[in-house]
């Protein structure tokens, strides 16, 4: 018998739509599948399956995939441009290539009434949960830059409304 999902708080949801949005991305890079297919078929599989014990929010993990891919040109450029001779395109694993686009689609896109300060620590803890190495202070800086070259207040002093759970959608 399947165990019944918790709702989870406005806060969880995000974290696990924001999760399952890279895992959907990886998804699409190695099986060279359409957002459309991918979106889909966690909606109508994954979501339902023990895998999730809290329901993600389907509305930020479409709008966070489809955003991705409509946008994958241009962020491929930003992240290209971000890039030095430590780190070149070619060479990042997939996983780390997901995690950039997700997270690019959700600053590019102002998903979000989230602090960027809370989104960056978002995706850098997601980054820890794949590696133990440099590449979480690496999708920090990368994120930090982003958010700052689009305008973001990444400080309380720069505008920043006080960080309660509604906030953290």
């Amino acid at each position: 018998m399947a165990k019944k999902k918790r709702r989870g708080s406005l806060f969880e949801r995000a974290r696990l739509s924001r999760l399952a949005a890279v895992q959907a991305f990886y998804q699409m890079i190695l099986r060279e599948q359409s957002s459309g297919v991918v979106i889909a078929e966690f909606m109508n599989l994954r979501f339902s399956s023990e895998e999730y014990t809290i329901q993600p929010d389907p509305v930020l993990f479409q709008k966070l995939v489809s955003g991705a891919e409509e946008r994958g040109a241009e962020i491929l450029n930003v992240i290209q441009a971000s890039l030095n001779k430590d780190w070149q395109y070619e060479r990042l694993e997939c996983v780390l290539k997901a995690i950039l686009y997700i997270a690019s689609a959700e600053l590019l896109n102002r998903l979000t009434d989230v602090p960027a300060p809370v989104i960056i620590t978002e995706y850098v803890d997601i980054t820890r949960s794949f590696y133990a190495g440099k590449e979480t202070a690496f999708v920090n800086g990368y994120l930090d830059r982003l958010a700052r070259h689009l305008g973001y207040a990444m400080s309380r002093q720069e505008g920043n409304p006080e960080i309660k759970e509604d906030n953290l959608v």
